[in-house]
């Protein structure tokens, strides 16, 4: 279950910041590089923010990357905040879950990510990026996973396609009516009955 927040409004400003939050697992899990790469392509003015608990790998190389160090003791509301984004930006190369996603979309914010499950069963199309399997059966905690890749060009179309305000619009409704079918509101009574029989 999420926490609903009231919806993000979408702005219409020139350059539309997208968010990526970097995560610390193995092998590129979130897709770090393949974001930053995408953002140094795109022709259309934006502006991408990784969050990051680390220092930036690409200090001084492109002044459109802002890094963001968040203090140990920021809490995700606070990360949120910090990085006020337009757009969550996540191609995720393995896993499952992601509660980045998740929040975004309790916050009615537009989602790109990997054309992979579970997210493409409601993340919509337009937020899809084809994906190939660039290693399979890799051995880590919990078992053997594939991990994917995206086309750097593939990303920079999405990307630049959201730099519309009008698709981010579409998006941000049809992601939040899937938040609501998650709140807490809902399904709060249940998770007492189970939890406290």
């Amino acid at each position: 279950p999420v926490v609903l927040h009231e919806p993000r409004p979408i702005r219409n400003v020139e350059r539309p910041r997208f968010f990526h939050p970097h995560g610390a697992a193995m092998l590129d899990r979130n897709g770090t590089e393949l974001v930053h790469a995408a953002a140094k392509r795109m022709t259309t003015p934006a502006e991408l923010v990784i969050v990051a608990a680390l220092s930036n790998p690409h200090r001084g190389r492109d002044r459109t990357v802002l890094y963001r160090k968040p203090p140990e003791t920021m809490t995700y509301e606070g990360v949120w905040a910090e990085a006020d984004p337009d757009v969550l930006v996540i191609p995720r190369r393995y896993g499952g879950l992601s509660l980045p996603m998740q929040e975004a979309a309790a916050r009615g914010i537009p989602i790109i990510t990997t054309d992979l499950p579970p997210q493409n069963a409601w993340v919509p199309a337009e937020g899809l990026v084809p994906a190939t399997l660039e290693r399979a059966n890799f051995s880590m905690k919990g078992g053997r996973f594939g991990i994917w890749t995206v086309e750097v060009p593939h990303l920079v179309e999405a990307m630049e396609a959201f730099t519309d305000p009008d698709v981010r619009a579409k998006q941000a409704e049809q992601i939040y009516a899937y938040a609501e079918t998650l709140s807490w509101d809902r399904w709060r009574d249940r998770y007492l009955e189970i939890l406290l029989p």
